[in-house]
């Protein structure tokens, strides 16, 4: 074999290997999903004041405190295994979250923005109806934001949200949580 014709078989190898490696990278930074929690234990900046309480027995017992990060709280419907037999609204509403998590929660640039909040996912069906009424959360899809300080700052119940927009509304309650914390932590304490 000639020495060129070599160097060109070197060539296509090597651009042969770092091409699938690119691909790889690519198909693994594009499976990164949002990472749920069930809500036991909420993160504070405090460890010594970290409860182990789940966060919906009372997020008005966050307020004041200070969480590492603003929370977002998705409200969805579990899945049906005889839609035959599932009620009507039943059904309308888990199409529509599976909807919310194929067109919202499985987007890389959400996945990747979420990591700034405290993710919990909370099935609808069995949520107490005294908090269902408390925080409005009558029906799913629903995900509401909290800031840093526990106070709801926002919510989304469109499956087919546009994601540019939805990024730009994610920066500014992380931006806009963290400017709470730090005035809470500037303003004097009781």
């Amino acid at each position: 074999m000639s020495r060129s014709l070599q160097v060109a078989f070197a060539v296509a190898v090597v651009s042969s290997f770092v091409l699938t490696l690119c691909l790889a990278q690519e198909t693994k930074q594009e499976t990164k999903k949002v990472q749920w929690q069930d809500g036991k234990g909420i993160e504070l900046e405090d460890k010594k004041k970290q409860k182990e309480t789940p966060i919906f027995e009372d997020i008005d017992v966050l307020s004041g405190k200070k969480l590492t990060r603003p929370i977002m709280i998705y409200f969805f419907y579990p899945k049906i295994e005889d839609e035959k037999k599932a009620k009507k609204e039943e059904l309308k509403q888990f199409k529509a979250c599976e909807s919310m998590e194929q067109n919202i929660f499985s987007k890389k640039e959400i996945a990747e923005k979420s990591d700034e909040f405290i993710c919990v996912r909370v099935d609808i069906k069995n949520f107490p109806k005294v908090l269902k009424d408390k925080y409005k959360a009558n029906s799913a899809p629903l995900v509401l934001f909290f800031d840093c300080l526990g106070k709801n700052v926002a919510k989304l119940n469109d499956p087919n949200k546009d994601i540019l927009q939805l990024l730009i509304e994610l920066s500014e309650i992380v931006s806009n949580s963290d400017g709470e914390r730090e005035k809470a932590e500037k303003s004097p304490k009781k």
